[in-house]
Order: C-alpha cells, then structure tokens, then sequence
C-alpha cells in the first residue's frame, strides 16, 4: 500500500515512477542498497554532507593512502562492490544514480578499490563510463568512497 501511494505521489509531482522502485535506500549522509546489503557514504571522502548536498571538495588519494581512509566500521571496498554501484542503462556521466550519489566531481572521476592485482597494480571505477580495471599503478591519485556492511 505504501509502495502505490508513494508511485501516486511522485506522479503527482511529475517524476518518474522508477524513481520509486530504486534498490537505494537514502539516509540523509549514507545510502543502503538493499541489493548487496551495503551501507555506503554518499560522499568522496574530503567532502561532508550538508543542507541535502555533498559539500567540499573531492581528496585524491594514491593506493596505500586510499586504503587508510578507512575507520571504524567504514572500509575501501572491494573491486566488486565498488563495480556494484555502476548503472548498466546509464549511458552518460555519472554511471552511477546521482540522487543516492550527488556532487561527484566530473573533472575526476576515478574511484579505487581495496583490491590489488599484483604488488605495485590496484582496480579501480570510472564513473564516467562505468568501466574497471585492474591494471593501474597504486601510485596514481583516486578518490575514495567507503563503505560497511550491512544496515
């Protein structure tokens, strides 16, 4: 019943009722994905949400550093993961859904991942075609979006 009222309401408002049926969950700085059962920051790290927008500018980081960003229960996440976020239908920048993700910075859009290929490789995303690789140097400087498990 809620799930029809909320349809009803957003074509009210004129706006589209996938919109509605999306596997995030948002919660004001963090979104759930109900899909992979992750909890992931909806901002770069260097940025802080506020006023229903990330705020501040993107920090870059190479491999080792990226990997320290991580406290608490927050993580880098894995290549896998990271890949989850990609929109396959998206066929422009960003490739990821920009209301659970806004404000990326679209000059670099680079994420790594926690996982190595290699000694001196490391996988990362590009969000601005959703492609991945596992064949750049851990010396390059990326953003970092973390992560946790669960709700």
């Amino acid at each position: 019943m809620r799930h029809l009222l909320l349809v009803a309401m957003l074509s009210v408002l004129g706006l589209p009722a996938a919109w509605a049926d999306s596997r995030f969950v948002i919660h004001d700085s963090e979104v759930y994905d109900t899909q992979t059962r992750l909890t992931w920051a909806r901002c770069s790290i260097g940025q802080e949400w506020k006023d229903g927008h990330c705020t501040g500018t993107v920090r870059y980081f190479d491999f080792d550093e990226a990997q320290k960003q991580a406290s608490g229960k927050w993580r880098v996440p894995t290549k896998d993961e990271l890949f989850s976020l990609v929109d396959a239908q998206q066929k422009q920048f960003p490739t990821l859904d920009t209301a659970a993700f806004p404000d990326m910075d679209v000059q670099h859009p680079w994420y790594w991942s926690s996982t190595t290929n290699g000694q001196t490789i490391a996988w990362y995303v590009d969000f601005s075609n959703g492609y991945t690789s596992g064949f750049i140097a851990e010396a390059n400087r990326m953003a970092v979006r973390l992560v946790r498990s669960g709700e």
